[in-house]
């Protein structure tokens, strides 16, 4: 059985077991790992259609050699990161799997899901986009800044590593587990538990 995991006899409802923070930061970073490998892919395809978002050219003189950033491609690549992104985790909180609690691959691996306070219900696409909003769009921001206003983005990078601190902080002090984002969302993270066969032995 898997720790943590419980199982209420005779196929009662399972109890809920609040997920441990170092079983959700791992199941983070194989969905990272998983999500860079996508990305990686549709990059590569977006090079091949559109051209490299940098190319290299030779000075003049033939001193040394130069590259050339082309800020529409560097564009048109962030908006292809961010809707990945945005479709695998959103897409993976809000879809509707039977019984079970949504979960992304690497909170699935993990055994935890993702649902709605207050029962064991999935949470709905608006809350599972406003998960990901308070996640992952200080990120994305930070990103998009490098390339419209490369000045600002120091700022505001100090302001996201702040807001992730917090988001940390909140999450170990809650007795849920429930961070800022968790509770600005409406959601909450818990173990996915068993269920109990007729032959399952108490």
């Amino acid at each position: 059985m898997d720790p943590g995991a419980e199982t209420a006899r005779g196929g009662r409802k399972p109890v809920e077991i609040h997920a441990a923070p170092l079983g959700r930061l791992f199941a983070f970073l194989v969905d990272a790992l998983l999500l860079t490998g996508v990305v990686f892919a549709f990059s590569m395809a977006l090079d091949a259609t559109v051209g490299p978002a940098v190319s290299f050219r030779a000075e003049e003189g033939g001193a040394g050699n130069g590259f050339m950033i082309h800020r529409d491609r560097v564009m048109l690549a962030w908006i292809l990161n961010v809707a990945l992104g945005a479709g695998y985790f959103i897409g993976s909180w809000a879809r509707r799997s039977g019984r079970d609690l949504p979960s992304t691959p690497g909170q699935r691996l993990l055994r935890i899901a993702v649902g709605r306070t207050g029962g064991s219900r999935p949470i709905t696409l608006a809350q599972a986009t406003a998960r990901w909003l308070l996640l992952m769009g200080p990120v994305s921001l930070c990103a998009l800044l490098g390339i419209v206003a490369p000045a600002s983005r120091a700022p505001v990078a100090l302001a996201s590593l702040a807001w992730y601190l917090i988001l940390l902080v909140t999450t170990l002090r809650s007795p849920a587990g429930r961070g800022l984002h968790d509770r600005f969302s409406g959601s909450i993270v818990t173990v996915r538990a068993r269920r109990a066969g007729p032959g399952s032995s108490p």
